[in-house]
């Protein structure tokens, strides 16, 4: 049985049951949202490729849902700077956030338990439920494979370092 779970459209308020729906499963990311800032001090939110940060499935990095955020473009604007006045020190207004557009909303996907998650758009996601659609991530740890030539220079090296008379490694 495998149905795909659909996306709601942009701009819209999230439905609950698909946040619920969601959480926890294991999903392909297709692209990241990345925070950008533009040269008028506005930040944007950028669609770009997935960097691969854990296994890749013909171009796909599997990952579990962790949660959901909307996210905000505009700019950061200033207060006034502190200044003595007539009471004394007068430490000014804060800074304010100015919308410049719509929010985005997506979804926070991590890779591995102990790695931060990104922001994934919704439509940047294939999620089928299904034996053997979805892969369950691997550790990063256990992605790295060792070639030979790697193994023969720790080989080298440890070879060379001085060792007591029990055959112990010294310290330098």
């Amino acid at each position: 049985m495998s149905d795909a779970i659909t996306s709601p459209k942009p701009h819209s308020r999230l439905p609950e049951d698909f946040m619920l729906d969601l959480m926890g499963k294991v999903v392909l990311v297709l692209a990241e949202l990345r925070r950008t800032r533009e040269d008028d001090g506005t930040y944007a939110w950028c669609r770009e490729q997935p960097k691969h940060r854990g296994p890749v499935i013909t171009g796909k990095t599997a990952g579990w849902v962790v949660g959901f955020r909307w996210l905000q473009q505009g700019k950061i604007e200033p207060g006034c700077e502190s200044h003595y006045g007539i009471d004394g020190w007068d430490p000014g207004d804060s800074a304010t956030f100015k919308e410049t557009g719509p929010r985005v909303p997506c979804l926070l996907v991590a890779y591995w338990p102990t790695m931060k998650p990104v922001r994934v758009p919704l439509d940047g996601f294939e999620h089928t439920m299904g034996a053997g659609v979805c892969p369950v991530p691997v550790s990063p740890a256990r992605a790295f494979v060792w070639t030979d030539r790697w193994r023969e220079m720790q080989r080298d090296d440890m070879a060379q370092h001085p060792r007591d008379a029990k055959g112990r490694w010294t310290k330098l």
